[in-house]
C-alpha cells in the first residue's frame, strides 16, 4: 500500500507546473513607438497628363495613358494623404526597360497636392513603356504606368516649343512667357516651332473660351521654322479660361490653356456700354457716353455676356430714377432677346424714346432669366 501511495505522489509532482525560465536579452519582444502607430502616407489620386492648372493642382487635358514621342513635357498630378510635415516626397520616372529612373523630377507641392514635371530631351521622348512612382521618405506609395509611342506617318508634322505671351521679339519668341494674363489684356500671342512639314501645308489655330470657339485663323506652314498667331479684342479679352489648339486636319499637334483675369463662376456681363451709334463691326457702341441730350433720338446699349445657360432670355430694362420719397424707378422700355445656345458673345439693343426726354437720372438694367447681372447709370441734360 505504501508503495502505491509513493507512485501516485510522484505522478502528481511530475504533472505540476514548472516555474518560468528567465528570458534572455534576445527574447525581448519589439516595442512600438508613436511613429509606428501614426497613419502611413497614401497616394489618393494620380494622373499623367499634358496640361495642368498649376494653381488648382488639376489636369486640364483629357485623361489618357498613351502619349506621342514629340510631346515636349508631361505632368503627374497627384494628391497625397497622411504626409508627415517634414517628409521627403519624390517622383521618379522610369523607362521600364531600364532599372534606374530616367528622372527624379522636381515639383511644386503643399502638404497634399502636387505637380511633377517630366521634360523630354531635345523636344521629345524615347518610345516605350514607362512607370512613374511616388515615394514618401523613400517608401513607394503608388505608381502610374503609361506608354510613349512613335508618331504615325500621318502625324509627322510636329509643333514644339509652344509659348504664350503678350508680345514677341523679332525671332517670334515670347518676351515673357506666361499662362496667366491680367483682366483687360487685349492681345495674346502663341508661338511655336514646326518640324517635319512640307510646302503647301496649312495649320489651323483655334482659340476657345471654355468649350466655345472664340477665334480661328489659318497659318501657312510650308517649311520648318518658328511661327506665331494671336487673338485680340479691342476692349480686352473677356475674363475666363481659354485653350489654344494647333490643328492639322483631324490631328491636334499641340494644345495650351491660359487664364485671363479670374475664371468665370457663372453667367455674367463682362462689359456694358451706352452710346448714340452702334460700332461698325461690333455690337458695342461706337462712342461710350454717360450723358445724353434731351433730344437724343436713340440710346444704344452693347453687352458682352459670358457663360449663359441655353435658352437664356436677356432683357435690357430702361428706367428713370424718381427722386427719393416720391416713387420707385419708372420703367420706360424693355429690349428682350432669347439666346438659344447660351454661352458667350455680344448683343446690342437700342431704346428710341417716343418723346423728348425729361432731364434727370436714368439706368439701363440687364436681366438674364429674372436675375439682374449688370446696371449702367446715365444722365439726361
Amino acid at each position: 500500500m505504501r508503495r502505491l501511495l509513493a507512485v501516485i505522489t510522484a505522478f502528481f509532482m511530475a504533472c505540476g507546473s514548472a516555474p518560468p525560465e528567465a528570458s534572455g536579452p534576445d527574447d525581448e519582444r519589439p516595442r512600438l513607438d508613436a511613429l509606428d502607430l501614426a497613419p502611413r502616407a497614401e497616394l489618393l489620386r494620380a494622373e499623367v497628363t499634358t496640361e495642368v492648372d498649376e494653381r488648382r493642382y488639376r489636369a486640364l487635358a483629357p485623361p489618357t495613358s498613351s502619349f506621342r514621342t514629340d510631346q515636349d513635357r508631361l505632368y503627374l498630378v497627384g494628391k497625397l494623404k497622411n504626409v508627415p510635415p517634414e517628409a521627403t516626397v519624390e517622383v521618379r520616372w522610369f523607362l521600364d526597360s531600364v532599372s534606374e529612373p530616367v528622372l527624379v523630377s522636381t515639383m511644386s507641392a503643399d502638404l497634399a497636392d502636387f505637380i511633377a514635371t517630366f521634360r523630354g530631351a531635345d523636344g521629345g521622348f524615347d518610345p516605350g513603356a514607362y512607370t512613374v512612382r511616388v515615394y514618401v521618405d523613400d517608401r513607394a506609395v503608388g505608381a502610374v504606368p503609361f506608354l510613349i509611342e512613335r508618331s504615325t506617318p500621318g502625324s509627322a508634322v510636329r509643333a514644339t516649343g509652344v509659348t504664350l505671351s503678350k508680345s514677341l521679339n523679332q525671332k517670334l519668341k515670347a518676351k515673357r512667357s506666361t499662362r496667366q494674363f491680367r483682366k483687360g489684356t487685349g492681345t495674346v500671342w502663341v508661338s511655336f516651332n514646326i518640324k517635319g512639314t512640307e510646302p503647301g501645308r496649312h495649320l489651323t489655330v483655334r482659340w476657345l473660351r471654355g468649350r466655345e470657339l472664340f477665334h480661328e485663323a489659318v497659318v501657312d506652314i510650308g517649311r520648318d521654322k518658328r511661327y506665331a498667331a494671336h487673338v485680340a479684342a479691342p476692349q480686352g479679352l473677356p475674363s475666363g479660361v481659354y485653350t489654344v489648339e494647333l490643328e492639322m486636319g483631324d490631328a491636334v499637334l499641340a494644345q495650351r490653356s491660359f487664364t485671363v483675369g479670374k475664371a468665370s463662376k457663372g453667367p455674367l456681363i463682362e462689359d456694358i456700354a451706352l452710346g448714340t451709334e452702334p460700332g461698325a463691326q461690333t455690337s458695342m457702341p461706337k462712342d461710350r457716353l454717360l450723358i445724353f441730350e434731351r433730344t437724343t433720338g436713340a440710346i444704344h446699349c452693347g453687352l458682352r455676356f459670358l457663360d449663359l445657360p441655353p435658352e437664356t432670355t436677356l432683357e435690357i430694362r430702361w428706367t428713370r430714377l424718381i427722386p427719393e420719397g416720391k416713387a420707385d424707378a419708372q420703367l420706360l422700355y424693355v429690349n428682350r432677346s432669347v439666346v438659344p445656345a447660351g454661352g458667350s458673345g455680344t448683343m446690342g439693343a437700342a431704346w428710341q424714346p417716343e418723346a423728348t426726354l425729361l432731364p434727370g437720372h436714368y439706368k439701363a438694367v440687364v436681366i438674364a432669366n429674372d436675375e439682374v447681372l449688370a446696371e449702367q447709370d446715365f444722365e439726361v441734360q
